[in-house]
């Protein structure tokens, strides 16, 4: 059984962790949230955005911009919990967003990439579970 005060150490150091991060959320608002991690940050919106075009008879062609869209980078590369990650990429809307491979316990919430969305699993961590990774 996990001592009281230590449960309450250890939820007032996750509010200040999350609370002092400089990084904003990915996301315009909770209702766009499709995927959340245990700490409360989305880490898969799903939204559709069409762009508007104005055309007239006088404009000159641009040059095209290249292509954007949807992306994931995973620093480990993949559902790897021995190594300690982080997942960045851009939504559809062209938010951004980054999420690191977190301990609550002995679990790991590894991040990955399916694609070009972000995702996470899982593991209990037979040897206990430090600074993002399992030992």
């Amino acid at each position: 059984m996990i001592n009281k005060g230590l449960l309450l150490i250890f939820l007032v150091c996750m509010l200040v962790f999350v609370g002092c991060s400089k990084t904003s959320l990915p996301y315009k608002s909770l209702s766009d949230a499709k995927l959340s991690s245990p700490t409360g940050h989305v880490v898969a919106v799903e939204k559709t955005v069409e762009p508007v075009v104005e055309e007239s008879a006088t404009a000159q062609p641009e040059a095209s911009a290249p292509a954007t869209g949807p992306s994931c980078h995973d620093s480990d590369y993949g559902k790897i919990t021995t190594a300690a990650g982080k997942v960045k990429g851009v939504f559809d809307d062209g938010s951004e967003f980054e999420e690191s491979d977190t301990c609550v316990g002995d679990v790991l919430y590894e991040y990955y990439c399916d694609g070009s969305k972000a995702e996470f699993a899982k593991e209990v961590c037979k040897r206990g579970c430090q600074n993002g990774f399992c030992i």
